[in-house]
């Protein structure tokens, strides 16, 4: 059922300062990655035409650089956990995304994930409360066997490449939830025949193409099992069709669909309430999204942002958007007075709360626990009902 459009959050824009980064003058170009539950924000940066660097945001003050061992000129912080650990990957010779090794930095150690045997090349993707990380590894060689990418799960200091349970000769992992359940793709190509999947202790579940679609790529996985991504639908004239951002959700994938005036959208993140975020791109300028039960909305219109909202990055329980402003700057958007027991992040207490409360009952941990008593029952269900909008 579409949510009212009237019910939907309005957002406070909180531009994060970075005038830390480099000497006072704005960044050259910078791009947000990740935010955790407390609002803690990690990207990369680059001042004039240098190599890109991780950057960290703790909550207040400026942007500050995460520290980029001697022997390394680039890296990207891509991830941070609830607890604050930092994942990411360096280059020595430069570029954004690939670089020799992945890192975790955790308690101001920069810990150097290293390459499983045969090996040249790692980046770290994500990392969850347990410290568990995922990512790909490979070999950058031309004509090397292990050419491409593979998922791996770092667990404690041992790497245990996913390529064997995947069955596909490439494959990377993107996310990790805090059950331990791993999202990617795998394939030949991402694009072309590239699959979603979720890994689950040696399970493989192949989440199939987008609907009326060729691919799957999954970008992200909430605690409930719900994963985000995007696939490819064919289009005559394209050479890879369009991108159409999805959600999968116990054994069903839907399209988010499209905003007006766009031909692409992507879904890059989801939290525990399902509320789905992402951008779309094509026919207009770039734009960020907030999606929630089978409506999309154009963040530009929630907010009185001085800037255009040209990215989304990441969304958290509390209703928090990580955004990318197209002057070259990073902001939070957050809701605007939303109501008490609005377990469903969309500014509104109806029958959409009731349900969430009930499908969660007795769990533990739950957004939907809102008396704090540690499980999803009755008093919960009393709030909903009390603190009802709807009319």
């Amino acid at each position: 059922m579409a949510s009212d459009a009237s019910a939907q959050c309005h957002y406070q824009t909180v531009v994060l300062g970075a005038e830390e980064l480099c000497g006072g003058a704005q960044p050259a170009s910078m791009f947000p990655w990740s935010l955790n539950e407390f609002g803690q924000v990690v990207g990369d940066f680059a001042c004039g035409i240098g190599f890109s660097r991780p950057f960290v945001w703790r909550g207040d003050g400026p942007l500050v650089e995460v520290p980029v061992p001697l022997d390394f000129q680039s890296g990207t912080a891509f991830d941070i956990s609830e607890g604050g650990t930092i994942v990411g990957g360096l280059m020595i010779g430069g570029g954004r995304f690939k670089g020799p090794v992945g890192f975790l930095f955790a308690d101001r150690v920069m810990t150097v994930l290293e390459p499983l045997p045969g090996g040249d090349t790692v980046c770290a993707h994500a990392v969850n409360d347990a410290q568990q990380v995922v990512g790909f590894w490979g070999d950058t060689g031309s004509g090397s066997p292990l050419s491409g990418s593979m998922a791996f799960l770092w667990d404690d200091g041992v790497m245990l490449d996913l390529a064997p349970d995947l069955g596909t000769m490439s494959s990377d992992a993107y996310d990790i939830n805090d059950a331990g359940q791993v999202v990617g793709w795998m394939g030949v190509s991402i694009l072309l025949d590239g699959r979603a999947f979720i890994w689950d202790d040696g399970v493989v579940i192949d989440l199939g193409p987008v609907p009326d679609g060729v691919s799957s790529f999954a970008f992200a996985i909430n605690d409930v099992g719900q994963v985000v991504g995007q696939g490819q639908v064919p289009e005559d004239g394209t050479t890879f069709g369009r991108g159409r951002g999805f959600l999968w959700d116990n054994g069903a994938m839907s399209s988010v669909g499209v905003l007006p005036g766009f031909e692409n959208s992507r879904a890059t993140d989801v939290n525990n309430r399902c509320l789905v975020v992402g951008t779309c791109w094509g026919g207009s300028p770039t734009s960020g999204y907030v999606w929630h039960d089978g409506v999309m909305h154009d963040l530009n219109d929630l907010t009185s942002s001085p800037e255009r909202i040209t990215d989304v990055s990441g969304v958290n329980d509390s209703g928090s958007i990580l955004a990318r402003l197209g002057g070259n700057g990073v902001a939070l958007l957050v809701p605007i007075d939303p109501p008490a027991a609005d377990v469903t992040g969309d500014c509104a207490v109806d029958h959409r709360d009731l349900q969430f409360v009930i499908d969660a009952w007795g769990r533990s941990e739950s957004v939907g626990d809102l008396d704090g008593d540690g499980e999803v029952g009755f008093g919960d269900l009393l709030r909903v009902l009390s603190g009802w909008t709807a009319p």
